[in-house]
Parts: C-alpha cells; sequence; structure tokens
C-alpha cells in the first residue's frame, strides 16, 4: 500500500496542477528575452559599423543582469555562454575604427547572435527539465508578491524535486485550498510583518513555514518567530531555501515521542497526549534505555521519587546510551535546588513539582522539534525514495555535468533487480537523499553516488543487497566510474549492461566491473591529430613521460573513424584531443565541427594548434568549447606541463 501510495504521489501532480510551473516559465523567459532582445539589437549595429563605448557598456550590462538572473535560477549553461558574451564585447574589433580589423566585425556578429540562440535553448531545455523534476511527493505552497525573488524561490523548489503552487499575497486565503506539506512565504519591506504568516500558520497549523524576510526589528522578530518554524535574510540563496523547507518538511514526520518512567508517569501521560506529544510509560529502567537505543523514544521524563528525587540512576544511564543520538532527558523533582545536580548527571532541563504540565510539555515540544530539524539534515535517507526514469535520468545528466565541473568522480551501478512490494523503497534508504536511485524498468534499477569510486559503490552495495535477504537472492550489478570508464551517463549504463550481459553467459561474480565489458580497453589519455607525424610522435612521446597515453592519428584516420571505422583502442572517447589545423583551408571549421560530434565538451578536452593562429580561429574554437588555442612553433615542455596539470 505504501509504495502504491508513494507512486501515486509522484503521479498526482495534478493536484498541485502544472500551471504554476508553466506561468512561472513564461516569466523568466519573459524576463530572458527582453535582454536578449536589447543584446541583439546591439549586436546587429556590428553588421554595419562599430559600437560606441556606451553601446558596448550596455550590451555588457545586459548579458551580465542576465548571466546573474540565470545563474541564481541554476542554469548554468546559459549563464555560461552569457558571460562569453561579455568576454566576446571587450574584443577591439567591437570598437574599433580601424581598417584592419574592421573585416573581423560580420564574424564577431555572427558569433554573438550563435551564442545568443544558444542561451535561449539552454533556459528551453532548463525549463523542460524543471516540468520533470518538480513531480513531488512532497508539496510546497510559496506565498509572496510576484517578483525575481520569489519566482527564484519557487524555481529552486521545482528543480529540487517540489511540487510547486503560487499563491499571491493579497489572495493568500486560497492557501485553504491547498494540501502542501510545507510552505514559504516571501516577506516584502512594505508588508504587514506577522500579519499573512500568522494567518497561514492558523490555516495549516502543522505544517512548517518558511519566512523568507527583510531586516527586522527585534520585535517583528519576536512577532515573526511565534508563526514561523524558521526566518531566513532574503539575501538567502534560493537553493538554500528550498534545501532547508525540504529538511523542515522531513522533521515534521519525525514523532515526538516521550517515554514516562517513575511514580505518577501514567497520569503524566495523558495530559502529555493534550499537549501533541506522543507518550509512552515503561515500567523498568533497561526497557527505556532499550526504546532509546532503538530510536522509538526521542525524549525520556523522569517523574519524582517517593522522596522527591528524579532516578538519577535512570539519567546516568541514557547519559551513556546517547551516543551521538539527539535524545531530551528531562526530569521532575519536588526541590529547586537539585537543578544543578540533575544538568551535572546528564539531564538537558529540570522542572519542579509545582511546574505547570503546560510548561513541561512546551519545553519537550520546542527541544524535540530543534533536534527534528538536526536529525533530518544528517538522515537524510529517512524518505529518500526511487525515482522515476525520465526524472532520474535527468538527474543523473546533472549530476554528471557538475562532477564534471567540479572535477569529481561519479560512481554507477546498473542492478538486475526485479520491482516487488516496497523493494524500492528499501534500496532507496540504503543511500543518501543526495545520490541518485532511479527504476529504469521493471527489472532494473540505476544507482549514481557523486564524489564516490568503483570500490565504495561496491561496499554499500555488498551491504545493501546483504540486508534486503531474503526477499532478494538474484540480483546481480555492474559498477562503473565516471570519467574512467565512460564519458556520459549513457555510455555508463551501456558498458554496465555489456558487462552484466558477459556476467551471466559466463557465470561471473554478483557484482562486476568494468574488467568483464567484452571489448574492454581502457581509452588513451591523449589522441593527436596532425598531418606531422614527426611533431606529433614528439608530442606523444613527451606525454608518454609524464605518464600518460598517448596516440598519434593522421586526419585522413580520424575521418574514417568519424565514419565508423573506430580503431579498437578508441571504444571510448579520449580525456583531450589535440588537432592541428590549416586556417587558410577553408573546411578546417567543419573538421573541428566533426570532432566535437564524435568527442563533445562534456568527455574531452580539445586544443587546437595552428601555424596561423587568427581572431577568427580563436573564436570559432572558443565557440565549439575548446579547452585552448595554441600557436606554432609552441613551447614542447609548456604544453606539456599544461596537459599534464590538467589531466592529472
Amino acid at each position: 500500500m505504501k509504495a502504491a501510495h508513494e507512486a501515486s504521489r509522484w503521479i498526482a501532480r495534478d493536484r498541485v496542477g502544472s500551471e504554476p510551473l508553466v506561468e512561472l516559465g513564461q516569466r523568466v523567459h519573459m524576463r530572458a528575452e527582453s535582454r536578449l532582445h536589447q543584446l541583439e539589437l546591439l549586436v546587429s549595429h556590428l553588421f554595419d559599423r562599430p559600437l560606441t563605448d556606451d553601446e558596448v557598456g550596455h550590451a555588457r550590462s545586459y548579458a551580465g543582469d542576465l548571466a546573474s538572473r540565470l545563474g541564481l535560477l541554476g542554469v548554468a549553461l546559459a549563464a555560461a555562454k552569457l558571460r562569453r558574451i561579455t568576454e566576446l564585447f571587450d574584443r577591439n574589433e567591437a570598437t574599433s575604427n580601424d581598417a584592419a580589423v574592421a573585416h573581423r566585425r560580420p564574424e564577431l556578429a555572427i558569433q554573438l547572435a550563435a551564442l545568443s540562440e544558444e542561451v535561449r535553448s539552454h533556459l528551453e531545455e532548463a525549463t523542460a527539465d524543471l516540468q520533470l523534476l518538480s513531480r513531488g511527493p512532497e508539496t510546497v505552497a510559496v506565498v509572496g508578491a510576484q517578483g525575481e525573488t520569489t519566482d527564484a524561490i519557487l524555481w529552486s523548489c521545482a528543480a529540487g524535486g517540489l511540487a510547486v503552487d503560487y499563491v499571491p499575497a493579497h489572495d493568500v486565503d486560497r492557501i485553504r485550498d491547498l494540501d502542501p506539506d510545507g510552505m514559504v512565504q516571501v516577506l516584502d519591506d512594505a508588508d504587514q510583518i506577522g500579519d499573512v504568516s500568522t494567518r497561514l500558520a492558523a490555516v495549516h497549523p502543522d505544517v512548517p513555514l518558511l519566512v523568507v524576510a527583510p531586516r527586522l526589528e527585534s520585535s517583528e522578530q519576536v512577532s515573526l518567530a511565534r508563526c514561523a518554524s524558521l526566518v531566513v535574510p532574503r539575501r538567502t540563496h534560493p537553493q538554500v531555501v528550498a534545501e532547508e523547507l525540504q529538511r523542515l518538511i522531513r522533521s515534521v514526520r519525525i514523532q515526538p515521542t516521550v517515554g514516562l518512567y517513575g511514580p505518577g508517569a501514567d497520569a503524566m501521560a495523558g495530559q502529555l497526549q493534550d499537549h501533541g506529544l506522543v507518550a509512552s510509560v515503561f515500567g523498568s529502567g533497561p526497557d527505556l534505555g532499550a526504546a532509546v537505543v532503538d530510536g522509538r523514544i526521542r525524549a525520556v521524563l523522569c517523574a519524582p521519587q517517593p522522596d522527591g528525587t528524579p532516578s538519577y540512576g535512570l539519567v546516568s544511564l541514557l547519559r551513556s546510551e546517547r551516543r551521538g543520538r539527539t535524545i531530551v532527558i528531562g526530569c521532575i523533582g519536588a526541590d529547586p535546588g537539585e537543578r544543578s545536580r540533575a544538568l551535572a548527571l546528564g539531564a538537558d532541563c529540570y522542572w519542579t513539582s509545582t511546574s505547570s504540565i503546560g510548561e513541561v510539555a512546551g519545553e519537550l515540544r520546542a527541544r524535540l522539534t530543534r533536534n527534528a530539524v538536526l536529525d533530518a539534515a544528517l538522515a537524510e535517507v529517512d524518505d529518500n525514495v526511487a525515482l522515476p526514469w525520465p526524472i532520474g535520468r535527468v538527474m543523473i545528466q546533472r549530476m554528471i555535468a557538475d562532477a564534471g565541473r567540479a572535477k569529481m568522480p561519479v560512481a554507477f551501478a546498473l542492478l538486475y533487480l526485479r520491482a516487488g512490494s516496497g523493494v524500492d523503497d528499501r534500496l532507496a534508504r540504503a543511500f543518501r537523499r543526495s545520490d541518485v536511485v532511479t527504476r529504469r524498468d521493471a527489472d532494473s534499477v540505476v544507482i549514481a553516488l557523486r564524489g564516490a569510486d568503483r570500490s565504495t559503490i561496491t561496499r554499500r552495495l555488498q551491504s545493501t543487497l546483504e540486508s534486503l535477504r531474503p526477499r532478494v537472492t538474484q540480483a546481480r550489478a555492474a559498477v562503473m566510474e565516471y570519467p574512467s570508464d565512460a564519458r556520459t551517463a549513457m555510455q555508463v549504463i551501456e558498458r554496465a549492461e555489456a558487462a552484466l550481459e558477459r556476467s551471466l553467459r559466463l557465470g561471473g561474480p554478483a557484482i562486476v566491473g568494468i574488467d568483464w565489458c567484452p571489448d574492454h580497453e581502457a581509452p588513451p589519455d591523449v589522441v593527436i591529430i596532425d598531418s606531422d607525424v614527426e611533431l606529433a610522435s614528439t608530442l606523444a612521446a613527451a606525454l608518454g613521460r609524464t605518464g600518460l597515453d598517448c596516440i598519434a592519428e593522421k586526419p585522413e584516420t580520424s575521418r574514417r573513424s568519424e565514419a565508423g571505422v573506430a580503431p579498437a583502442s578508441q571504444s571510448l572517447p579520449p580525456r583531450l584531443v589535440i588537432v592541428d589545423v590549416n586556417s587558410e583551408n577553408g573546411g578546417y571549421l567543419d573538421e573541428l565541427r566533426r570532432l566535437r560530434r564524435r568527442y563533445p565538451p562534456e568527455s574531452t578536452k580539445l586544443i587546437v594548434v595552428s601555424a596561423d593562429v587568427g581572431l577568427a580561429l580563436i573564436d570559432q574554437a572558443f565557440s565549439l568549447d575548446a579547452w585552448d588555442v595554441v600557436a606554432k612553433p609552441f613551447n614542447l615542455a609548456l604544453l606539456v606541463r599544461r596537459v599534464q596539470r590538467e589531466l592529472q
């Protein structure tokens, strides 16, 4: 039933509706299009005349402003293209009247226009991904005036896997029609502090409320703290807001359980239940200690013994059983003077027999709430779920892109595991929330761990599969590592599938690696494509002495490989390609494009070498995501050191 419920919540995005995301996408596109249109008007002037310094300043301002906005939304590729546009406007030909550079101005305009179109394309892709990612199972209502801050928070929540709905500040009563798991309120300076917050908390008292607020006076902070679960400043990054909200949502699911021990515990249990705590009475200290160790009890309240003192022996026992657990230990005694002793022995709070049960319950609940947020941050696997494949594929592609920029590995596992009742839930909870566990089809699951290697994911899989026994006995897996075993997510899965099929056919072990791929042969680190055989051999030998695996190819060999006749040593893309081009030959740009189709930027760096390095060649090379452009003759030792430092 639980698996069916979770699946229905993934699909039940219609209960929140796609309209908020559609409208959000339209607003973001409208703002971006306004800036891009202004940029393209200035670019169009480059075909006829140079730009003035003021026009260049405006263009840089438009591109920089839009890059900041899209960077805030996490659309990193579009932001990078816009930063490239700002760099190109600094080129001499953009403003110079010199006839020597005037002929390069149309080339610059074409390149700027192409980058502008790429920004549009990246933004459209990011918006499409958002529709896939924002499927729940948790839902969030974002309340506030329409603006860039509110839109950025909506976007980050959706990108973080939350189904979102937008409630305008002037229509806050619409929150009654929603059933959110969490709420975010965006306060403006002009808002009546605490008014809307109080109404939100009154409508959904058990739903966590995160408030994004401007600088507040002390009295306003106190007023807001009465109804908000967490208050963060407006300068907080939207992604951080989304992460904090997810922690609050997870913390609400942690029950405020209290174990009572001592005379009068039965009467106190009923009173604590009336204040929203889940109370249980234990007749012996060992039973209570076992409940703490098992995690069934998150707070302990020791009632006074007949002599008026708490059970200090139990307090000492519980203190020894803490072992890093966020357990609250409270004591009730007749003498206020016993407070110091109780705290010294390990109690967190102490009340006297005259304290009201409301005071006791209030402090216990406040401490349990703080601990629940901390536990939700530390134990982020508590509510991890297996993602549907369309969403999981997008998440894996994002993980690969982020890891590539951070130069970190990603470990993958393709697991042959039939879908069954509760199997996916148990498997997902064995991994962190930041990891990706996604069911590809009824027979296989894909797992991706950022910052891990083959040995790490192998150990995790072994312990996980062992914990699934005896329910699961026939599981098999292949583990791969990016970027050493493959350069893209799809290559990883293809090679893992080939390794598994071979292992099944030959009766191999339950968990196999890259060495079980039928065509396994480590790709070269560097491929050098140059018609000058002597120079290519010299460079390959120099790089080889640093420990890099290098091969040299003639251009015609590279073209045959592009046509499908690839050498066996290149079943996987290399980490770097160094290609010599003749800029006087009009077909050199087509040659570079062929190379980029064969070796995409996410898998392979590209160095372009030429005897005639001009502005047009530099611009065209960098538009194809070249890593560097080197003029001939070059300093061999310097080039080798740069390559070695980058790859090793």
